[in-house]
């Protein structure tokens, strides 16, 4: 029997770089090196596995994940989708278009369906997207099957689970089909990421470094948006979150409950959601009411709270109830603060169920880990998945420092956020122009970072009891709850996954984000922009609200005149719309590529937010302050004729003067009157043919191509000036591309030309005054980006 063996590394859909350790098509050396490893770390933990195999009769639950149908067409979808310029941009698919198109159909599940039956499997269940299915077998069934061995193991806190010795191997039936199978690891487990402030620190901790005055103090959820600047931004009552948890949570529902009473807040319409079978564990109830008062309290309120619960911590166990968040596609935002060693995770069967995320529209705000650049169960400089997933966002840690009046302070980087760089996910393309990651093939993490640390945590309510308690438990969900608000505002249907929107609106250093210079996490230090340890920093949620959500209604496509005005959210595109001009709600004014998200230029304004740019009618570009101060200009006013912008394909943004005559007859007289239609206008690229001609707008004056190759002005019938080139029956005139006008022979010989070449764009005009003349643009100030 053809067996496939199960790769340990990425996906498919991400299979473009071949790193050590991710495993291949083949029982490659990698993959039984990295399950030698994952035993290593089980017993260096202080878990017992067994040198004995499991009892042939022991229960056994698998979870088989499939494989997506043209996953390549997906791909596409989905780098449309979050590509800033792209037509798709923004766009999202719906459960039906997913189940049409991408999702197992019913066919494939039935063949999985009758092949585990066939084995001897029983209870088979499939997912109602048709992504996972379920089924109960022996431990013998199990082993003889997948082609490897189960052994029992002891953990140090006493729960017995098993683990397979070796890869396992999908059987040639189903291999087409199959993308994992979860399951035959129930050892290797997921850990929550919050973290207790320490009786030590209970009392306010001063830090000279943001301010004289700066303490770090817990804080109760609701003044988070204070905090972080929510400002004048929506509260999230039309978004629906979900938070992955596990186990029992009926007393964190009872502590939300308590908390929203406490705080006058109303009461957020709550749904628990088992995906498989209830479970009593109840170890880890502080997170998940850390979880939902921390989205509560940041939110200011919700549509709806899903709790999408696991039997246990076990990968299995969360694919299911990650791919019930997926499947139900009610939760615009999800939260999942909890993770494990990326090393021995099954990345590429998880990271399936986010690519549907993703394609519909929902965002993962994935906690990045609270053991620094050593994430938990790791040897080594390592990272905690699935906030490596470049289909999620990882939300890193800060200290946060407050002043007397609770007022935000500050923020270092805190030493325990996990960030650094994947072993396993490849950088997406929204990473590319990340200055600290250039030259990277790998994923890089976090994306962002909110409040962790402990003694500046979150005060919450624990089984009716006031705890502080913090990690990048604290944080993903501060991030979820933000995203929640930026969805129920203004621009409620475009934003989509939130990765992308972040890097677009932060490609360059601004104030939309407070920038965490300080502080490290280990490996990796704090610094300017974008880093290891904080991503961009944290948001100024206002700024960040305004930026991507507030009026883009008007827009304009390549260029604007003098008069214009742009304010913040509106834009200038070029005509293939592959670069835009964004007043941004930072009071930057900035220049992208949007065919990759990447600031080309800007003019260094953030800091202002309410700024805009006028266009003057003295041709000088200037970006004011909300109160009308210059804050940077272009320098172009004085120049005679009127002027205009222009956003180029090329890249360039350039200020051209324009009307500058370069060719004329000079046959002009002030005898007759100006019409109100004008001049008549010869467009670059328009053949005359002979016979044909243009007349001015007042009718007195008549530039014809003769019969006899002569181009002709006539004013009143009289001829006032001509091209010489009589004699050539059948030539034309070309008014060209380049500028410059030409006589052409029958055969294709220039007989005559205006010598404007060069002044691309240039255009010739016979006036009423009866004048021929070519106009051209002459740039008087440019953005020098052209080519980027």
């Amino acid at each position: 029997m053809k067996i496939a063996y199960l790769a340990r590394g990425m996906s498919a859909a991400l299979m473009v770089l071949a790193l050590a350790g991710c495993g291949g098509d083949d029982a490659s050396p990698a993959v039984a090196t990295a399950q030698s490893g994952k035993l290593s770390a089980l017993r260096a933990a202080g878990n017992a596995v067994s040198a004995a195999p499991m009892s042939a009769t022991a229960p056994v639950h698998v979870a088989l994940v499939l494989k997506l149908n043209d996953e390549a067409g997906l791909n596409r979808f989905i780098e449309h989708a979050r590509t800033p310029g792209s037509a798709g941009f923004g766009a999202v698919l719906t459960s039906a278009q997913i189940a049409a198109q991408y999702a197992p159909t019913t066919a494939q599940v039935a063949t999985v369906k009758a092949y585990l039956a066939s084995k001897g499997f029983t209870n088979i269940k499939v997912a109602d997207n048709n992504m996972i299915v379920e089924a109960d077998a022996p431990a013998g069934v199990i082993s003889g099957v997948f082609r490897t061995t189960l052994v029992p193991v002891a953990m140090a806190d006493g729960t017995g689970t098993h683990i397979n010795t070796a890869p396992e191997t999908v059987p040639d039936a189903i291999s087409g089909v199959v993308r994992g199978v979860l399951g035959l690891d129930t050892a290797t487990r997921l850990r929550p990421n919050f973290v207790r402030a320490s009786n030590a620190a209970a009392a306010p901790t001063a830090n000279a470094s943001p301010t004289i005055s700066a303490v770090t103090v817990g804080h109760n959820p609701t003044q988070f948006p204070g905090i972080y600047s929510v400002g004048s931004t929506p509260t999230a009552a039309n978004t629906t979150i979900g938070i992955i948890a596990e186990g029992d949570v009926t007393q964190s529902v009872i502590d939300l409950a308590t908390f929203e009473s406490h705080n006058q807040l109303p009461a957020v319409p709550v749904s628990v959601i088992h995906a498989g079978l209830a479970s009593a564990d109840t170890s880890a109830n502080i997170e998940w009411s850390l979880d939902s008062q921390t989205i509560v309290g940041m939110s200011g309120g919700l549509k709806q709270l899903n709790f999408y619960v696991a039997r246990s911590f076990a990968w299995s166990d969360i694919a299911l109830a990650i791919n019930r968040a997926v499947s139900d596609n009610t939760a615009r935002v999800i939260n999942m603060s909890i993770g494990g060693c990326e090393n021995w995770a099954p990345t590429a069967a998880i990271d399936t169920l986010f690519q549907l995320a993703v394609a519909q529209g929902q965002t993962f705000s994935v906690s990045s880990g609270d053991s620094g650049s050593v994430a938990y169960g790791c040897n080594g400089t390592s990272v905690q998945y699935p906030a490596t997933s470049p289909y999620v966002v990882a939300v890193g840690g800060t200290t946060l420092y407050t002043n007397g009046n609770g007022n935000y302070a500050g923020e270092t980087a805190w030493e325990a956020s996990g960030g650094g760089i994947s072993g396993f996910e490849p950088i997406p393309s929204w990473q590319s122009n990340v200055p600290a990651l250039k030259g990277r093939a790998s994923r890089g993490m976090p994306d962002l970072a909110f409040d962790a640390d402990p003694n500046s945590g979150a005060q919450i309510i624990v089984g009716g009891q006031l705890e502080t308690v913090g990690g990048t438990s604290l944080s993903a969900p501060l991030f979820s709850a933000t995203w929640a608000r930026l969805l129920s505002g203004s621009c409620t249907t475009s934003l989509g996954f939130a990765a992308p929107r972040i890097y677009s609106v932060q490609s360059t250093t601004a104030s939309i984000f407070h920038d965490i210079t300080n502080g490290s996490n280990g490996a990796y230090s704090a610094g300017s922009g974008w880093d290891f340890v904080t991503g961009w920093g944290t948001p100024n949620v206002s700024l960040l609200y305004s930026s991507l959500c507030g009026s883009t209604s008007v827009s304009y496509s390549g260029g604007i005149n003098e008069g214009t005005t742009l304010k913040p959210g509106q834009a200038v595109y070029s005509a293939s719309r592959n670069h835009q001009l964004l007043m941004q709600g930072d009071g930057n004014l900035v220049l992208y590529n949007t065919t990759n998200g990447a600031a080309v230029w800007n003019t260094r304004t953030y800091g202002n937010a309410g700024a805009y740019a006028v266009f003057q009618n003295d041709g000088n570009f200037v970006v004011y302050s909300a109160n009308g101060a210059v804050l940077w200009y272009s320098a172009t006013y004085g120049q005679s004729g009127s002027q205009h912008l222009s956003v180029q394909d090329d890249g360039n943004m350039v200020i051209y003067q324009s009307f500058v005559p370069v060719f004329a007859t000079a046959t002009g007289t002030s005898s007759y009157a100006i019409s109100a239609s004008g001049s008549a206008v010869w467009n670059g690229g328009v053949v005359l043919s002979s016979g044909q001609s243009f007349t001015s707008g007042n009718g007195a004056n008549v530039l014809i191509m003769q019969g006899d190759g002569n181009l002709v002005l006539l004013r009143q019938g009289v001829p006032i000036w001509n091209s010489g080139t009589y004699g050539h029956s059948g030539a034309f005139g070309v008014m060209q591309g380049d500028g410059n006008l030409v006589v052409y022979s029958p055969a294709g010989a220039p007989l005559w030309n205006s010598g404007t070449g060069g002044n691309s764009g240039a255009t010739a005009y016979i006036q009423d005054d009866g004048n021929v003349v070519i106009y051209t643009q002459r740039p008087s100030w440019s953005s020098n980006t052209a080519g980027v």
